[in-house]
């Protein structure tokens, strides 16, 4: 079978053309794709550890951290003082953060519908549904 069948090859190719595509959308912006992830995450809920946040967006501690040092060196996010354990830092976005998230989300919403374009709800759905199991198959192993 040539490699062009490969689901994982297929999966690893779009993935690139959607990186490479968000990529040259954020450049202007001095952020880059897996940035972006951080902060969209920490909108959902920020005061959270650096550990908690690894866990949400399944990167390894030590790219969260370089990821983390590289928002706050840009303003994005601040660490706070952990108020139940002193040695630990809890999460949390800046007033310019927010800002460029607001900025960013139209942006990133016009990715979205671009990259559905064409699809119904339900292959949406089933697409979702597939590379869940995909997901899931990866981190569980037989």
């Amino acid at each position: 079978m040539s490699i062009d069948y490969s689901t994982g090859y297929q999966i690893c190719t779009v993935a690139r053309k959607i990186h490479q595509h968000l990529t040259d959308k954020f450049r202007t912006y001095d952020i880059t794709p897996e940035q972006w992830v951080i902060l969209k995450k920490l909108s959902e809920q920020d005061k959270i550890s650096q550990r908690e946040l690894s866990d949400r967006v399944d990167k390894d501690p030590n790219n969260i951290k370089a990821l983390i040092d590289k928002l706050e060196n840009k303003s994005l996010v601040k660490r706070l003082v952990n108020p139940d354990d002193k040695r630990a830092f809890l999460l949390c976005i800046t007033e310019n953060g927010k800002a460029l998230i607001k900025e960013l989300i139209p942006l990133d919403e016009r990715m979205i519908m671009d990259i559905e374009h064409g699809l119904s709800k339900e292959e949406i759905s089933k697409l979702k549904s597939v590379l869940s199991k995909i997901h899931a198959n990866i981190n569980n192993p037989n």
